[in-house]
């Protein structure tokens, strides 16, 4: 991508796939409002999650789970200012390697860039280079899947391709200013990434990555600072919707973020956005009280609510998935349970005194936070 602008306006969004309650065929200018239209449009590039491929192949298999877009929506996103298409994540090799093609093509053919999967290993790898800004290298990554699609080389560019990740951050060191990730990862439904996701976010920044925009947890969560570094761990849900995704809270809210990049600087906006599921639409909101910078201070403050919510929302999961076993289990007979099983055990470990709602926290500010995060996780105790 070529330009020769001083700065550049780079916007992400969270997920986005036309399925279930936005599967109809609708132009989507239709139903996002006009607010978050302009949005969109005051960007020079905008990277766009494509949650499963672009195809209009039947399913291989029998699952509720896989996800795809029609062949002609993909030509909205080009029109709505969503030009760079980040294909790193768990649902793209859904159709196997023919969806894959299938969107690459779709990609090309509408010219959009393509990141984080490719029908080989190297392709995955490979960055979209923006010449403004002083240099702009973005790379797609995926904490799945971690092997190609039966037969072939196609791929999505893993997280645990530790050298390959950390040469392509080098690479793009050495001709760009900035170096920014889409990584798709971390728990779904999570207010708060775990600090096992923190860990590697704050590891890619120590290879010379300078922001890290995340998602799949289909919730919004915090960021954080780091100096000049950014890490914004999920921007939540987009044009998103499924049955899935109504068993929990919070996954109707959004975030749609702006950066400004300069050779010296780069500062950022962002609008808040909401799925309103009587009208169908897509409309600007509150900023989500999770939302906000938190130190590392703050994060270790707050991590025990955190993890207690999420243990409530992977017991909603399972009661969602399966009724018939879990639909009667409290949080905590749930969660005994699957330590008896080590199942989540890294979760479960963590804190199931969390459950009960952490230590007193006096910032008024972190006070919201936690009351966000307790709401996420409330359910009535059986």
């Amino acid at each position: 991508m070529t330009e020769q602008k001083q700065s550049v306006r780079v916007g992400f969004t969270g997920d986005v796939t036309f399925t279930k309650y936005f599967g109809n065929g609708t132009d989507p200018a239709l139903y996002l409002s006009p607010k978050i239209q302009s949005f969109l449009a005051e960007t020079d590039h905008c990277v766009c999650n494509v949650e499963g491929p672009i195809t209009g192949r039947e399913k291989s298999r029998k699952s509720n789970f896989l996800h795809s877009s029609a062949p002609e929506m993909g030509k909205y996103l080009p029109r709505l200012g969503m030009d760079i298409w980040n294909l790193a994540n768990n649902h793209m090799l859904d159709f196997g390697a023919e969806g894959l093609q299938d969107t690459l093509k779709t990609a090309a053919a509408l010219g959009c860039t393509t990141i984080g999967a490719g029908e080989t290993a190297e392709q995955a790898a490979a960055p979209c280079v923006i010449e403004a800004g002083g240099g702009i290298g973005i790379l797609g990554i995926s904490y799945a899947p971690n092997k190609p699609a039966p037969g072939t080389e196609a791929c999505c560019f893993h997280w645990d391709d530790e050298a390959r990740i950390a040469g392509a951050i080098r690479g793009i060191k050495e001709r760009c200013r900035w170096c920014v990730l889409v990584i798709h990862g971390g728990n779904e439904f999570a207010g708060m990434p775990m600090n096992y996701t923190r860990s590697r976010y704050l590891k890619y920044l120590q290879l010379g990555a300078d922001i890290i925009v995340g998602h799949h947890p289909h919730v919004v969560q915090n960021y954080e600072r780091l100096g000049q570094k950014m890490i914004f761990y999920s921007l939540g849900n987009f044009i998103f919707d499924t049955d899935y995704q109504r068993s929990q809270k919070h996954t109707e809210l959004g975030i749609l973020l702006k950066l400004r990049l300069d050779p010296e600087h780069m500062d950022w906006e962002y609008l808040p956005v909401r799925i309103d599921r009587n009208t169908g639409r897509i409309e600007v909101c509150e900023k989500p009280a999770i939302f906000t910078e938190l130190s590392e201070q703050d994060y270790n403050e707050l991590i025990p609510c955190g993890a207690g919510a999420l243990l409530r929302a992977e017991r909603q999961r399972d009661a969602f998935l399966h009724p018939e076993k879990y639909r009667n289990y409290s949080t905590w007979k749930w969660a005994l349970r699957e330590l008896y099983r080590c199942r989540n055990s890294r979760i479960l470990k963590l804190n199931l005194a969390a459950l009960r709602a952490g230590r007193k926290i006096k910032d008024e500010r972190l006070k919201q936070v936690k009351a966000y995060l307790l709401n996420q996780g409330q359910e009535e105790e059986k």
